[in-house]
């Protein structure tokens, strides 16, 4: 063990030394040296290889060749056409970047109100995305263009030179005539191609230009937003009582006709720019439409036998409203700058799915309170559509305030219906009493319109009732998917999986967490983004990540330690779940050698973990060659001071390959002795018969001399000992010896149970049984019930099992010793004998 010991310090200590010298030695290679210069121009020409002529013998087969190469290129080459339908669709592009340059707001967007701003500035960020897309296709043209461009002309240098050196040579004429076809066809192949790449960069020119005043316009109308933003505190028109008596209340409804002209315009152009949106909404819906109809007839049955299971799959009643909820869910998640057109018009379809699912998915005490919010949720979608910037939508946002405000009031009273049902429920307590948050809200929205801060009120009451309603309809969206997880968790094709059938339960539990984080997150996020706060939000949360500590040239921030425990985080998951899938479902139907398994998993463990712990490193920043120096540094206390913890640990990995010893298996390393529970990476745990657990380093267990009982297999060879009287026939004992042995169910046939005579002791004929059983942790009870059947068949034939039992003869007595004391000395000889005593 001691040579071990010092075999492994010395390979580390040179290993490291090595890997410390080579780190060095590197760094010094890398230093520039102030005796290097700059490459000047002429060592850069003399650097250029000059092509290899063509030999003439040679040029036939090179030409055939370079043909083949042309023919691969000329396709690629010709017209592409995604770039033809990409130049047929520039007018449009370009008319419909007039049509929006031709609205005031984009002249001029600081006269419009804050939810103008908004809807303008989706309707510029979307077709700034339809030019992103055509700058990318066009991109990526160009860019295999010019790398087949590339190609071709160093086909044509290598002719070039060819051609030189035949003439110079002369070469033989069907030679020369061979290089000049090749060169034609080189020519017509990069003529070709230059004419492609002048098409995609005119088109990418054009695109260019009409990128630029994209982003100019919305440079603009980002700086009117963020000034409207910070004027939310200015008043932006006069007192409501001044407002409701002015004309302009009069004219506001001869408003609503270009109003709804120009919102239904906007959701024509969004969906012909998104067709593909509808036809993923409307596969995603009949896909949910299907799964719900499919399962809802075995969710009856299943429903009988689980309660819980029945209870919340009651969605499936309504299957229909279920799928398009889930749907309008998944895929307005999945969009980007949505005008507020298409936001209201989302609203209206949702109202029907939302008014039908909520009554089966929450409490009935808060039915009314919802019906309430999604009506007003739906006024305030249509007002803000039809009514912006007017003196009739700062009347109907007074009564849409109002009636939030005392519906909710109503609803959040102490000692209310809700209040008493979300007693003793505690998520159910927090989300009552941050609802009070929405009274505050409120009653701020009221006091703002009423004196004049229109656009602060317009954005209180429209965040805190789409707030409301967006937890309701994510809880809803939730509560649907975890109940499609746990039919599908039921159905045959999930357990037909060994994970399924052992862990449905512990599944079906992890992904309600996982979706109702996922609610949380989403309800939270679109939360700070209808207040208007989410940049806000999202930068001084950056700013927080980025603060940073400097000691020196050390320098660490926030971000880094969250990005370094989130990437060990994700590896330690990431290793749970693989290892977790290879014992449960990969294991189990492959036929490996025992303790292969346990050796995969333990080293897949160790591997993801050791890749999780470079990504973290790589993740904080920190380079993974500057802790070389660390780790030479540390070769050295290794070497001489932590031997035992690298022996240990290099004993744990021979252990692992070697497998001499299992996780399951009965060792005995004098005095202990005991089934090992764990074997892990520095030491093992062995559980004693007594029930202590015992450390023990694996060096020990390299090193030492240990007994494996359970090897091999699981047979264990008891011994019986017997002895009967003298007198009783040796035969019938050894047939009642065999035949007890082999009546015990535990008995193995296998190697078959027999009997020896051993001898003839001082009491008793002396045999032993021995035979085998194949479950090593029950021996002793085997052993136990044999041998009380052996008593019970002794007994009943007869045959006596004598005790130890000596005479004494005594040839000659002192006359001097009276009977009396004779008497008192045959006692003690009588127990030193341990038995009865036959005198003479």
């Amino acid at each position: 063990m001691l040579r071990l010991r010092f075999i492994t310090s010395m390979a580390l200590t040179l290993g490291l030394g090595v890997a410390l010298h080579v780190t060095q030695v590197s760094a010094q290679v890398t230093q520039p040296s102030s005796q290097q210069t700059e490459p000047t121009p002429s060592d850069t020409a003399r650097a250029e290889v000059e092509p290899t002529p063509i030999p003439a013998s040679e040029v036939v087969i090179r030409a055939e060749e370079a043909t083949r190469q042309l023919r691969q290129i000329a396709p690629r080459a010709a017209a592409d056409p995604a770039v033809q339908d990409l130049g047929a669709e520039l007018e449009q592009l370009v008319e419909a970047q007039e049509e929006l340059l031709s609205q005031p707001g984009s002249q001029q967007p600081e006269r419009l109100s804050r939810r103008n701003l908004e809807t303008l500035q989706q309707q510029w960020l979307v077709f700034r995305n339809r030019l992103a897309e055509s700058q990318d296709l066009l991109g990526a043209r160009s860019q295999g263009l010019g790398e087949d461009r590339g190609t071709v002309r160093q086909i044509r240098s290598l002719w070039l030179t060819t051609r030189e050196v035949a003439a110079d040579e002369g070469y033989p004429e069907a030679a020369v005539d061979r290089i000049g076809s090749v060169l034609a066809a080189i020519d017509s192949t990069d003529a070709l191609i230059l004419t492609r790449l002048d098409t995609v960069l005119a088109l990418q020119g054009r695109i260019a230009d009409q990128m630029g005043q994209t982003e100019e316009v919305l440079g603009r109308i980002e700086d009117a937003s963020e000034a409207a933003r910070l004027g939310l505190f200015t008043p932006e028109g006069r007192p409501l009582w001044s407002a409701l008596a002015s004309p302009e209340l009069r004219s506001s409804l001869d408003k609503l006709q270009d109003s709804l002209s120009a919102d239904a315009s906007t959701v024509r152009r969004f969906f012909d720019d998104n067709s593909e949106v509808l036809f993923v909404f409307a596969g995603l819906f009949l896909l949910l439409l299907a799964l719900m109809l499919f399962l809802r007839g075995r969710a009856r049955a299943w429903g009988e036998e689980d309660p819980e299971l029945r209870a919340s799959t009651r969605f499936l009643d309504r299957p229909f409203s279920a799928s398009l909820l889930v749907a309008l869910v998944l895929v307005s998640a999945t969009l980007a700058a949505i005008p507020q057109a298409v936001v209201t018009v989302i609203r209206v379809v949702a109202v029907v799915p939302i008014l039908r699912l909520l009554p089966v998915l929450v409490p009935a005490v808060v039915h009314r309170l919802l019906y309430w919010l999604v009506g007003l949720w739906v006024l305030d979608g249509v007002q803000y559509m039809l009514l912006d910037g007017t003196g009739a939508q700062r009347l109907v946002l007074l009564i849409e305030t109002a009636a939030a405000l005392l519906v909710l009031i109503r609803a959040l009273r102490p000692g209310g219906p809700v209040a008493e049902a979300v007693r003793g429920r505690r998520l159910a307590r927090v989300v009552f009493n941050f609802s009070r948050l929405g009274l505050v809200t409120l009653a701020a929205s009221l006091v703002a319109n009423i004196l004049g801060f229109a656009g602060l009120a317009d954005l209180l009451t429209g965040a805190t009732i789409t707030s409301a309603v967006l937890a309701a309809v994510l809880y809803a969206a939730a509560q649907v998917l975890i109940g499609l997880v746990s039919l599908g968790l039921r159905t045959e094709a999930a357990r037909s999986f060994r994970s399924v059938r052992r862990n449905s339960d512990l599944m079906r539990d992890r992904a309600r967490g996982l979706l109702n984080l996922a609610a949380v997150i989403g309800w939270f996020y679109w939360t700070l983004e209808r207040f208007d706060v989410d940049e806000l939000a999202v930068d001084g949360f950056l700013a927080i990540l980025n603060a940073s500590l400097s000691i020196g040239n050390f320098s660490i921030s926030l971000g880094d330690i969250v990005a370094f425990v989130a990437a060990v985080w994700l590896a330690t998951i990431a290793s749970r779940f693989t290892r977790f899938v290879l014992e449960e479902d990969v294991f189990p139907h492959l036929a490996l050698p025992r303790g292969v398994p346990g050796a995969i998993s333990k080293m897949s463990h160790y591997i993801i973990i050791g890749l999780g712990i470079l990504i973290a490193f790589t993740a904080a920043g920190i380079d993974i060659s500057n802790l070389t120096l660390l780790v030479g540094a540390l070769g050295v206390g290794i070497g001489f001071g932590l031997q035992n913890i690298v022996n240990n640990f290099v004993s744990g990995l021979v252990l692992m390959f070697e497998r001499p010893i299992q996780v399951g298996d009965t060792v005995e390393l004098a005095p202990l002795i005991g089934r090992v529970k764990d074997i892990g990476i520095r030491a093992s745990t062995v559980r004693t018969f007594d029930g202590a657990e015992v450390i023990v380093p694996n060096g020990d267990l390299i090193s030492g001399r240990v007994v494996n009982w359970t090897l091999s297999d699981q047979q264990r060879r008891i011994d019986v000992n017997v002895g009967v009287a003298y007198g009783s026939n040796p035969n019938q004992v050894i047939d009642i010896l065999l035949e007890a042995a082999k009546q015990h169910p535990k008995s193995l046939n296998y190697p078959e149970p027999f009997v020896l005579f051993i001898g003839f002791g001082e009491s008793s004929m002396d045999f032993t049984l021995r035979f085998w059983t194949g479950e090593f942790s029950e021996w002793l009870n085997v052993k136990s019930d044999v041998t009380l059947t052996l008593h019970d068949a002794l007994y009943a034939a007869g045959i006596e099992i004598p005790f130890p039992q000596r005479d004494l003869h005594l040839r000659s007595v002192d006359a001097a010793i009276s009977g009396e004391t004779l008497s008192k000395a045959s006692k003690p000889t009588s127990v030193l004998g341990e038995g009865a005593d036959d005198s003479e």
